[in-house]
């Protein structure tokens, strides 16, 4: 074990927040890039952009559970985060080199670009999923609870933000393009790099410091289990991807009604699943009623993703003088170029982005470090219901 491991110094804490800061990364890219890229260099149509954003949490609602509860209860290339981590950062780095090339993939597979986009984009989202809970749990692993977790926690939130911001300064001030290739580099050293340096414990301290063994059995059965509130939206998924990529679209006049069916189901077991919690309290179940509320509330985060670059493109666009976007000011200066009406939109919506993530890099250390360690610790569970 390092020393700067040993004595928790502010070199290690940044350390272990570049896997974070990688998935973040990789994920600010695709937010700046995919409907953009799909739009202008593929003339993929709104409509088929977001059926291959779609691709991406359907990845998400399967992977990121079971992978996190998987890596949790196994062991192997010495460490019980470090094996996921390299892979998702392997496979974003190489989507991310996809993306440009979907041409030349289809050209040599036979497959139309649609169909290449998906499995990209699936395979995209994969990797952010592989690795964003390992990456996150690799910082509760090798620091106690505590004030030391805290500030570990609160390291990731401000240097993945600040590289967020970087990842859309270098979409606004050079272009997309230069963006994916940036990406590509940092997501492969920021996931790979740190896991040589930090030593994982072969049991993992809990908050009351016992002791819970490593076990090797791992049940992508329990994972499905946990996934019972989701299993609408999973159908859905489903039945685009088989009816868009093997079926060519036959079944395109059952969408919408297969849609609401699955919206209904989903309500529905997400009503069983609140009833028997109220019934009989378990870890389970507290854990599906989070990612009940996480789906729906992805809805419109989701939304925002896929249909920010063309409703600025179509809604703002049109009433604007190309001398009075601010984001063009920046791209005008480092590369001297006029930006053309895709480009523009695609600064607006990177610039706002970076907004976000500026605002959210800064709020942990700023506001919410120095309110924990007045607080403390609140089980928000016990609070009482005020309406």
């Amino acid at each position: 074990m390092l020393a700067i491991q040993k004595k928790l110094t502010n070199t290690f804490y940044a350390l272990i927040s570049l896997p974070a800061t990688a998935v973040g990364f990789c994920l600010s890219t695709q937010v700046a890039t995919l409907s953009w890229i799909l739009s202008t260099k593929y003339d993929l149509h709104i409509e088929d952009v977001a059926l291959v954003w779609l691709a991406g949490p359907l990845s998400g609602i399967i992977a990121q559970p079971i992978v996190g509860m998987m890596s949790d209860k196994s062991w192997f290339m010495g460490g019980r985060r470090k094996p996921y981590i390299i892979i998702g950062g392997i496979l974003g780095a190489g989507m991310l080199l996809a993306l440009p090339e979907l041409s030349w993939i289809s050209e040599s597979t036979g497959a139309t670009v649609f169909v290449v986009a998906i499995i990209v984009s699936l395979l995209l989202d994969m990797s952010i999923n592989v690795t964003f809970n390992p990456a996150r749990a690799i910082i509760a692993d090798v620091t106690p609870p505590g004030i030391e977790r805290t500030k570990g926690f609160s390291w990731m939130q401000v240097v993945s933000g600040s590289f967020g911001i970087a990842a859309y300064f270098v979409s606004v001030a050079f272009g997309n393009m230069a963006l994916i290739y940036t990406a590509a580099v940092l997501v492969l050293l920021f996931s790979i790099v740190p896991v040589f340096f930090v030593q994982e414990p072969r049991v993992l301290q809990t908050e009351t410091t016992e002791v819970k063994e490593v076990k090797s059995d791992s049940s992508l059965k329990d994972g499905f289990v946990m996934l019972f509130p989701l299993y609408g939206f999973m159908a859905f998924g489903i039945f685009v991807v088989i009816n868009k990529m093997i079926l060519k679209g036959e079944w395109d006049h059952l969408q919408t009604n297969f849609m609401y069916a699955c919206l209904g189901v989903s309500a529905i077991l997400g009503t069983i699943c609140i009833l028997k919690g109220k019934q009989q309290k378990s870890n389970i179940n507290d854990f599906q009623k989070i990612l009940l509320a996480h789906a729906f509330s992805w809805l419109g985060i989701q939304s925002m993703f896929v249909m920010s670059y063309f409703f600025i493109k179509e809604k703002i666009m049109p009433g604007l003088g190309s001398s009075n976007v601010i984001a063009d000011t920046f791209s005008g200066f480092f590369t001297e170029d006029k930006p053309t009406a895709e480009q523009t939109a695609g600064n607006i919506l990177s610039l706002g982005f970076l907004l976000l993530n500026f605002v959210g890099s800064l709020l942990p250390v700023l506001v919410l470090e120095p309110l924990s360690k007045k607080f403390g610790k609140v089980n928000i569970t016990e609070l009482p219901l005020r309406v």
